[in-house]
């Protein structure tokens, strides 16, 4: 009888215990651990200890390997055939809010043949639909459902085109105040910017004396590193191409 006590303790387990206290995963983790299964398993508690250690080895090994080093003997080489020979440029387009930037860029690209017939024509019809026959050109870069019903470019939008000798990405900032972290962002990646301005009267002066972008987005593509501007003067067939006013714009921007 005094030999046989031991097998019967051996052979408890501890998951039939009634103690409530001891959550499941206190439990499992007990069952594996105790030496009371051992014996009936078969397995020492000092193997399973030894196989944990061995698992969380393998695994911290796994972690610190780093990943192979890449090929990039290649990557210049790649560059310069993207470019074809030609330099890159990238040119931002700033101005106030209503200068006509999308729609001066999108007569661009129309005029330049990036945007086809068939993508123009349906322009003009959403433009119809909205109710702003105007702004189909507006509509080549600014393709966002609501910055089409506002008629208001809300982000930066970019475009490509090719010439002779340079590849330029187009960037379109919005010249909404609201907007102007988006501005900063399509300004910062620029080398040159075109500045557009309303040459209309009293929307210039809106926009350059009266706490308008026109003076400001010129502050700020300066301080972001851009040293060539191309000032646009736009909207002169509504003032009947007056050479006077134009050289007052000139003046004043000057």
């Amino acid at each position: 009888p005094l030999e046989t006590l031991p097998a019967r303790i051996a052979t408890l387990k501890i998951s039939e215990r009634t103690d409530r206290s001891v959550s499941p995963q206190k439990q499992s983790k007990s069952t594996l651990e105790s030496p009371c299964v051992t014996p009936r398993q078969g397995v020492s508690p000092v193997a399973v200890s030894r196989r944990n250690e061995t698992a969380s080895s393998s695994v911290t090994s796994t972690l610190k390997r780093r990943p192979m080093a890449i090929d990039r003997t290649n990557t210049l080489r790649d560059y310069n055939e993207r470019l074809e020979g030609r330099d890159l440029l990238n040119l931002v387009v700033v101005g106030h809010v209503d200068a006509g930037k999308s729609t001066l860029m999108g007569h661009l690209l129309v005029k330049l043949k990036v945007v086809d017939d068939r993508t123009m024509h349906k322009n003009k019809v959403e433009a119809a639909r909205l109710g702003k026959e105007s702004f189909s050109f507006a509509f080549v870069l600014d393709e966002s459902e609501e910055e089409r019903e506002r008629g208001v470019t809300m982000d930066i939008a970019q475009a490509q085109f090719k010439t002779p000798t340079k590849i330029v990405n187009l960037v379109d900032a919005p010249g909404h105040k609201d907007f102007i972290p988006h501005m900063i962002n399509g300004a910062a990646q620029a080398d040159v910017a075109i500045l557009v301005v309303d040459g209309r009267r009293g929307e210039f002066e809106t926009g350059f004396e009266f706490g308008g972008q026109t003076r400001e987005h010129a502050l700020l593509v300066r301080s972001l590193g851009v040293s060539q501007l191309i000032c646009a003067v736009n909207k002169m067939d509504a003032i009947d191409w007056s050479q006077e006013r134009f050289d007052e714009i000139v003046k004043k921007l000057s």
